[in-house]
């Protein structure tokens, strides 16, 4: 009995082991990219084209036959055949261009190709690749690379991930630090602050808490680091 139940046990992890490789293998048939390969390719992968036809057939092809005719099936099967890729009508945009579903995920480089051989049909206007665009801020500085403590995420201020999601527009910044010492390109753009310490050897301002946030520019008072300093 004993015997039996360690087989059955083993069968069963078989069993499972083979429903496991099998939808391994399925996921792979569907060309689903995994991270290495997306990491590797020259940039995003897409499975799906932006197709605009023009209004009136420009030849009597099977291409300009559907689209006389609005048969988006026909249209699909057309640019399949031309392809030698399996693409699938989705839906119709508001510019009057057509989304099409490709069998599987293709690389930039593979969907640009696509892309020429859809466009040199004379009955297409322009086609696209359908991919997900996301604006991002981070400046172009040429020495931005040298700029650690906006970038950097352990001691720096990590603004990038601030400069996308907005430019500054419309927002309140509040900032904790000793103060700060008056700027043309701050003047315009400062709310009231206020100082916190009631220290005046940690503070060297002179006074205590008080509605004044601003900062006298060095912990050192003048001399104190040398002869003619400020």
């Amino acid at each position: 009995m004993h015997n039996f139940l360690r087989a059955r046990r083993v069968s069963l992890l078989r069993w499972v082991a083979f429903i496991g490789v099998s939808l391994l293998a399925q996921s792979a048939l569907a060309g689903q990219p995994d991270a290495a390969s997306m990491a590797a390719s020259d940039s995003s992968y897409s499975n799906q084209i932006i197709i605009r036809f023009s209004d009136t057939a420009a030849d009597n092809s099977a291409l300009g036959r559907s689209i006389a005719m609005n048969d988006v099936g026909a249209r699909s099967q057309e640019l399949s055949r031309a392809l030698g890729a399996d693409l699938r009508f989705r839906r119709r945009i508001a510019t009057g261009a057509e989304v099409y579903r490709l069998d599987r995920w293709y690389s930039r480089a593979s969907m640009q190709k696509m892309l020429l051989a859809i466009a040199n049909n004379p009955n297409v206007e322009y086609a696209e690749i359908d991919q997900l665009l996301q604006p991002l801020a981070t400046p172009n500085d040429s020495r931005y690379n040298e700029q650690w403590h906006y970038y950097e995420a352990t001691g720096g201020l990590n603004l990038p991930t601030a400069w996308d999601t907005t430019t500054g527009v419309g927002a309140v910044v509040a900032v904790l630090d000793t103060g700060y010492r008056p700027h043309t390109d701050l003047a315009a753009n400062l709310l009231p602050g206020y100082d916190m310490i009631n220290d005046t050897f940690v503070s060297r301002d002179g006074d205590g808490r008080d509605a004044d946030a601003t900062d006298p520019g060095d912990w050192s008072n003048a001399g104190e680091c040398g002869f003619g300093q400020p």
